[in-house]
């Protein structure tokens, strides 16, 4: 039929990508927006397939995500398999600017990529949206 699958299924992986990534934005614990601002999402070729990548690079990401030390733990509601979150037992000393030195016992989890990721996937529009690029292209080249 012609086209360019690998161009269709970019575009249609960007495509989820772009929602999950709107999504981890938007369920993002907000201070001051640099978490925030630092999801991004790229897609690209890879051996077997096409593969959509949402990530932050924030140095504070994964205790906001997973939560953190002796408040945070079992506060995390998802399970991803292979991965098991570990949590310091004991409170510690922190120095905090123009406040002074304080015991920190962490924070519960506030899952924003992830949640983002499971609600996607457990509503199958992600799914659904490559099959109609997918099927748009099909149309576009001739099918049915």
């Amino acid at each position: 039929m012609g086209g360019d699958i690998g161009k269709t299924g970019r575009k249609a992986v960007g495509q989820w990508a772009e929602v999950v990534k709107g999504n981890a934005k938007m369920n993002c614990p907000v201070k001051d927006g640099e978490l925030r601002n630092s999801i991004h999402s790229y897609t690209r070729e890879v051996e077997d397939g096409i593969t959509g990548k949402i990530y932050t690079n924030c140095d504070h990401a994964v205790p906001v995500e997973f939560g953190s030390g002796p408040t945070g733990k079992g506060t995390y509601p998802y399970s991803i398999k292979g991965y098991n979150p570990h949590y310091k037992a004991d409170k510690w000393k922190v120095k905090i600017p123009n406040v002074g030195v304080r015991w920190i016992a962490g924070q519960v989890a506030q899952p924003f990529m992830s949640k983002a990721y499971f609600e996607e996937k457990s509503s199958r529009r992600g799914e659904k949206r490559v099959i109609k690029v997918l099927q748009e292209e099909i149309r576009k080249l001739g099918g049915k």
